[in-house]
């Protein structure tokens, strides 16, 4: 997905896709129009042009059925990819366990086509517990072979490529630090901003989290641990900041509250 409450995926537009296009390289983008529970209001079936990148946007078929929303069924681009794989050199496919990953991977090695699968951090021991018997079926039914038949596997760190060894992948690793347009960064608040805006943290020391709200974050951890720290330091305060798009900013405020911080 595109969607703009997945801030990643725009940053892998805008650099590294904007970066090829910059440089000559003709670069198209395939995605379906999920935006989690819904659908994107974008045209369907026909390139946009976005910083230089052809981006086409396909339609989703299960949203209605809450357990395979995930994966998002989208026949239209596994045609698509089916069709028109061969107009490219290289295929860059991102994450597992997603639909056009999988469509993506198989039409590639049909046409006998180099591609890059970067898995975006799902092949971690600790984040692979959650729906683990889905998982390691679809690992045993197409992700390994994904994996395995890839030109390369992208690791964006070498602490992620180390998670991932005990999966068996067996393709060519790469670790690649993720680009960062450091331009966005240039022009940050004033100092004191923050806690002119929330004034309870004026003063404090402050134990800060950016990301998503999810549980591979292990925030339930963090929770518990800062309950602890509290109670011996109190001029801590913890700062959660994130988009909660499952649910489960529920579940650390719960812990929270367990431990008496909040």
């Amino acid at each position: 997905t595109l969607s703009p409450r997945y801030g990643w995926v725009l940053d892998f537009m805008t650099n590294l896709c904007g970066q090829l296009a910059q440089r000559r390289h003709e670069v198209s983008v395939f995605s379906t129009n999920i935006d989690w529970e819904r659908t994107l209001d974008v045209p369907l079936g026909r390139p946009i042009l976005v910083n230089g990148v052809k981006v086409e946007y396909f339609p989703v078929q299960n949203l209605s059925v809450s357990l395979l929303r995930r994966f998002a069924f989208s026949w239209p681009i596994a045609r698509a990819l089916w069709r028109r794989v061969r107009e490219f050199d290289i295929v860059h496919v991102h994450s597992l366990y997603l639909f056009p990953a999988l469509a993506a991977s198989y039409s590639c090695r049909a046409a006998g086509l180099p591609y890059i699968i970067s898995p975006h951090g799902v092949l971690d021991p600790f984040t692979h517990r959650k729906n683990r018997i889905i998982k390691n079926l679809y690992l045993t039914l197409f992700a390994r072979r994904d994996l395995n038949h890839a030109a390369a596997v992208h690791f964006m760190t070498q602490g992620e490529f180390e998670w991932a060894k005990s999966f068996g992948v067996t393709a060519p690793a790469v670790v690649v630090n993720w680009a960062i347009d450091f331009d966005k960064y240039r022009r940050i608040p004033l100092p004191g901003a923050f806690s002119s805006r929330y004034p309870a943290a004026a003063g404090k020391r402050l134990i800060v989290y950016l990301g998503r709200i999810a549980y591979s974050k292990g925030l339930d951890l963090l929770a518990r641990a800062f309950g602890r720290v509290a109670q011996t330091h109190q001029d801590t305060y913890l700062v959660l900041v994130g988009p909660d798009h499952e649910g489960y900013g529920a579940k650390v405020q719960s812990v929270l509250s367990e431990e008496g911080v909040l």
